[in-house]
């Protein structure tokens, strides 16, 4: 079956200012949604055997969506191959998404770990846990100075000039289509690798950038035009951003029209050339801008700061799980035989 590339590619699961957030069961249930989840590997070995289908369905010529993972820097943590998802069973936490799920046994020979090796574990896990703690709190540290920023400049933005310009974009852009389903993940992830950014645009995607560093018109406009997709029954994928305790739309794809909405906001900068650039100077008055200069660039420093360190406290648990893993599991080692098991159930489905 082949499938045609529906999106860039994007996180399920990220750590927010409010908490880890886990989207896979949703993608589980979504409707016409096939799920099979590989029962039986530890994480780092499911991950592994992933970018190993990912290799031997791209030189077969398959297509396929990767769901990257925030815990392993540039690699899936699930596919996408038409209606079929294919991740780690330990992804899936609501019962519901579970029993919907085909579950696919794996063997692995778990070794079995020395008194030595629990207790260095044990220890391990209590640093881990302090890291993870430190790095929610830099999150929200970087939440609060976000919304300073909002709070300094968005009085002055006219709202009416907002909405025009969603209406002229709708008009122009927008087309009818056939589903309104809205799928919901993020572009930017925090997790064990730090901050990663999933930007992987196909090449005839149009990209429109809202430079929006001080979050001034594009969540406003996003919700906008996110509602009018929905009355145009187009399919769309959601972006949040993860460093926000409102839950703004940060970025916004629509598949079947190839086009996406990204903002750039100063923590990143979407590499992609885009079509056409909308500036949030035009929404905000230079007085503004000018009076309010010394706390802008204050809390976008304390931003900056709070995202570096919240990265780096993220990753040292993240470095500190990897290690207690290879006391705990050892190496997967040879993954072929495991390769050949999921080929062969794709096969016999029909998806391949």
């Amino acid at each position: 079956m082949e499938y045609k590339l529906e999106c860039p590619g994007f996180f399920l699961r990220t750590e927010t200012c409010t908490g880890p957030v886990n989207r896979f069961d949703a993608a589980a249930l979504a409707p016409e949604r096939q799920t099979l989840a590989l029962e039986g590997l530890p994480m780092a070995a499911s991950v592994r055997l992933l970018g190993l289908l990912a290799d031997q369905l791209t030189r077969m010529e398959v297509r396929f969506q990767p769901v990257f993972s925030p815990d392993f820097p540039g690699e899936p943590e699930a596919l996408l191959i038409g209606p079929l998802l294919i991740l780690p069973g330990t992804l899936l936490t609501d019962p519901d998404a579970r029993l919907a799920a085909c579950h696919l046994p794996l063997a692995y020979p778990y070794p079995c770990p020395s008194r030595e090796a629990l207790e260095q574990t044990a220890l391990l896990r209590s640093h881990r846990e302090r890291l993870l703690r430190q790095g929610r709190l830099y999150l929200l540290t970087g939440a609060a100075a976000r919304e300073e920023c909002r709070q300094a400049v968005c009085p002055d933005a006219d709202p009416r000039k907002i909405r025009r310009l969603g209406e002229r974009l709708i008009a122009q852009e927008f087309a009818r289509g056939e589903s309104g389903t809205v799928r919901e993940g993020w572009l930017t992830a925090v997790g064990a690798a730090g901050q990663q950014i999933a930007a992987a645009f196909p090449a005839d995607w149009r990209i429109l950038r809202l430079e929006d560093p001080y979050g001034t018109f594009a969540p406003e406009l996003l919700s906008q035009l996110s509602a009018a997709a929905r009355e145009y029954r187009q399919e769309q994928l959601v972006c949040r951003c993860p460093f926000a305790s409102d839950g703004t739309i940060e970025h916004l794809f629509l598949p079947a029209l190839r086009l996406g909405f990204v903002t750039s906001n100063h923590f990143h900068t979407f590499p992609d050339d885009p079509q056409r650039v909308i500036n949030a100077r035009r929404f905000v008055s230079a007085g503004t801008l000018r009076r309010e200069k010394a706390l802008l660039l204050d809390r976008k420093r304390l931003q900056r700061q709070s995202l570096t360190g919240a990265a780096r406290s993220l990753a040292e648990a993240g470095s500190l799980s990897r290690e207690m893993d290879t006391l705990l599991l050892g190496d997967p080692g040879d993954l072929s035989g495991a390769l050949a098991r999921v080929l062969a159930e794709l096969e016999q489905s029909g998806v391949l």
